[in-house]
């Protein structure tokens, strides 16, 4: 009977790591998706240079880092996190992703600091809430908060 249970005990810690160990990485694969796409033109900009002056940055390809939410309908890259546990939208760029991405993001991504490569767009987002729009993204890195 102890030896059935240690060879139980045995078994479910093993097959629970191979369980575990083929977790996806979801950012990593989305990187490589966009791998191919040119992103060397990239402008690096902030959040207050595009609600500041979003015309001069339409249809560029810019950089941009900020607090990273993907929600339902609210995929959006705010300045800061203060601005999006206040739902301050005006101080946030909405970010066109598919829901499949959206979805496999938020485990590595969501509430984070990130950068972000992608088209910027002068439209308001989802249901014209927000302060432009990010298309055709290519990239999204977490930023490391320095020591």
């Amino acid at each position: 009977m102890k030896i059935n249970l240690i060879l139980i005990y045995f078994f479910i810690i093993g097959f629970s790591n191979i369980l575990f160990s083929q977790e996806k990485d979801y950012l990593l694969e989305f990187i490589n998706k966009n791998a191919n796409e040119f992103i060397g033109s990239a402008e690096t900009v902030s959040i207050i240079q595009l609600i500041a002056n979003p015309e001069k940055f339409d249809g560029k390809t810019i950089y941009i880092k900020g607090f990273l939410n993907l929600s339902f309908e609210g995929n959006a890259l705010y300045l800061s996190d203060k601005d999006f546990d206040f739902k301050i939208f005006k101080n946030a760029i909405y970010l066109w992703l598919s829901n499949e991405d959206s979805f496999n993001l938020r485990e590595q991504c969501n509430h984070k600091y990130v950068s972000i490569i992608g088209i910027f767009k002068v439209d308001k987002g989802h249901f014209g809430m927000f302060s432009g729009s990010i298309k055709n993204i290519k990239r999204i890195d977490i930023v490391e908060k320095r020591i």
